[in-house]
């Protein structure tokens, strides 16, 4: 299993992930390795979103991080 180091914008464009992502909120049947591949790249999506969001950046300048 490869660890995904990609920016939002170029994770959101893994269209393979996208579909299997889609597949498993349908709840359709999927190998158990691309089960584990999407949900470490839906934390990363989730992950990458928080650091790029707003209040995030304002909490990291003051010096807050959570």
């Amino acid at each position: 299993m490869k660890t995904v180091t990609k920016t939002v914008d170029e994770l959101i464009k893994d269209d393979r992930l996208e579909t299997l992502s889609d597949m498993v909120c349908k709840g359709q049947p999927i190998d158990f390795s691309e089960a584990i591949e999407v949900i470490d790249y839906q934390e990363n999506l989730k992950l990458e979103r928080k650091k790029n969001s707003f209040m995030y950046k304002v909490k990291r300048w003051i010096g807050v991080t959570s």
